[in-house]
């Protein structure tokens, strides 16, 4: 290893190792701040022929967590940091040093080597520092922010930033954004940022990078890696280039969390139960209607039938008044003859 790249990683470390001993002091960038010291931390470096890669790792650790929580936790830590999961007891310790000697490091640095477009002026070599740290804590929840920060020679450097939330009780992932509440919280993030990254609200769309679907609906979308909690708030935060240009940096919005479910305030829809109460009093209730219907109509047609059965009654004594008038007539022949 050169002298620049020993020199260079010293004073990365000392800066780290600086960062983590305060562990109540601000952090400007991202309004962020460190809660506890970091438990676990490594360092490895490769030189592949000009190409070097130097990778630096801290991770804290999840006080006061049960058991099965803590073996959750190094089951998520093997995942963001794309290492074998270990059962070790020293399992956070076993992770770091898994995450620094991977062999993407190694790959990283043939890369660079291989890379003969680049200027013989420019630094051959990169250095990456990750780490994943407690920003907040309440009786239900817990989040962890993983940060990685990329510099590659003197000036190209990036940052990325990621939160993630989860429940105490068994340290699963939260779901914090409801379906329901996702255009709501859209509209909220794209008034903050009218009023933060530009100008004048007009200027919005001119100046973020999004589709032209989300031009259309007058939104801009949610970020990709979802929203985390902190400070009994809803943070939404935005990556580099992600929506916005490199001058913008990591465009980050706090909202107020609203514990109420979503569908509370919605009708809940019936149970089978209920929908067959339902079904049952419509049924009741056409039953009594039909009730109700049925004497009117039947006034109606007994009128009709009274009136159509007078009119046999009639013809009936009219034919016996016909007979009568018949048997008179004879009568009067009989008295005649005599």
């Amino acid at each position: 290893m050169s002298l620049r790249l020993l020199l260079r990683s010293v004073l990365l470390s000392a800066l780290c190792i600086a960062l983590t001993a305060c562990p109540g002091d601000k952090e400007p960038e991202g309004g962020f701040y460190k809660i506890n010291t970091f438990v676990a931390n490594d360092s490895a470096g490769y030189k592949v022929g000009k190409g070097t890669a130097f990778a630096t790792v801290y991770i804290a650790d999840p006080s006061g967590l049960s058991e099965l929580c803590k073996k959750n936790y190094a089951m998520w830590l093997s995942t963001v940091l794309q290492v074998d999961p270990t059962s070790d007891k020293e399992a956070v310790k076993s992770l770091a040093a898994a995450y620094v000697r991977k062999e993407a490091l190694k790959k990283q640095a043939e890369f660079i080597n291989n890379r003969e477009e680049l200027e013989a002026s420019l630094v051959r070599e990169v250095f990456i520092r990750t780490g994943i740290r407690k920003i907040y804590e309440n009786k239900d929840y817990i989040t962890f922010m993983k940060e990685d920060t990329i510099i590659g020679g003197d000036q190209n450097k990036s940052h990325l930033s990621v939160g993630y939330t989860f429940t105490k009780a068994d340290f699963t992932l939260a779901d914090l954004v409801d379906s329901a509440d996702v255009d709501n919280y859209r509209r909220q993030i794209t008034d903050y940022l009218g009023k933060t990254l530009v100008k004048h609200p007009s200027q919005l769309f001119d100046f973020l990078l999004i589709g032209e679907d989300c031009r259309s609906q007058g939104m801009v979308p949610l970020p990709a890696n979802g929203a985390f909690l902190q400070d009994d708030s809803l943070v939404f935060i935005y990556q580099e280039y992600e929506i916005a240009p490199y001058k913008a940096g990591r465009p980050y919005v706090k909202l107020p969390y609203n514990r109420r479910p979503a569908n509370l305030s919605a009708r809940p829809e019936p149970s089978d139960s209920d929908s067959l109460a339902v079904a049952h009093d419509s049924v009741k209730s056409d039953s009594s209607a039909t009730k109700q219907a049925k004497p009117e109509k039947s006034k109606s047609e007994t009128k009709k039938s009274e009136s159509s059965q007078k009119t046999p009654k009639s013809e009936r004594k009219s034919k016996k008044t016909g007979n009568k008038s018949s048997k008179s007539k004879k009568s009067e022949k009989k008295t005649s003859k005599k």
